[in-house]
């Protein structure tokens, strides 16, 4: 079992409100708000584990949960990683115990990392989520996937209707950046 959870979202948004009032051709005033929130609204479709690209975007941190150490390597599905917090896992009495940073190597990569224990992964307790491995994804919104979050604010700031945000355009856009999973 692996479960993937988000625990600090990201702090900074995908495409600067500023930018996107220049592309709607609007001045600052009472919608900007609007224009904030579509931001969310745009990147949160495309964003994150379950997000259409299946990558993320702008630095978050997530916290993947396995029901224990596997015999080989630990593989995040979600990248780009950018760093790893903490290995921590479940001993049989059900306290939490982190893995020392050089009891295992990371490698880190643009749609998924790994983690391998040379010496071998410590004994996790049998616990449902005995393990955790915390860490933190998201290196920045490519331009294209900047450009097509325009493109979706402007659709549904335009049609306000709750239209299709995800225009031919945008699709095209994020299109080369979508993470395939099999």
């Amino acid at each position: 079992m692996m479960r993937l959870t988000i625990k600090t979202p990201p702090t900074v948004l995908a495409v600067d409100p500023a930018l996107v009032r220049d592309h709607l051709r609007i001045e600052i005033g009472p919608e900007d708000y609007l224009v904030e929130n579509y931001i969310r609204a745009a990147t949160a479709l495309l964003d994150g584990w379950t997000g259409i690209l299946g990558r993320a975007l702008m630095p978050q941190t997530w916290v993947m949960t396995l029901g224990g150490f596997p015999s080989g390597c630990i593989t995040i599905p979600l990248g780009p990683v950018a760093s790893i917090v903490a290995v921590r896992y479940r001993d049989a009495t059900g306290t939490w115990q982190t893995v020392a940073p050089g009891d295992y190597e990371a490698s880190l990569g643009d749609v998924s990392a790994e983690l391998r224990a040379p010496a071998g992964w410590p004994g996790a307790g049998d616990w449902l989520d005995a393990v955790e491995v915390e860490f933190v994804a998201g290196d920045g919104c490519p331009d294209a996937v900047r450009v097509a979050i325009m493109f979706m604010v402007a659709a549904i700031f335009d049609g306000r209707q709750g239209d299709d945000m995800l225009t031919p355009a945008a699709a095209t856009m994020i299109a080369p950046h979508r993470v395939r999973r099999v």
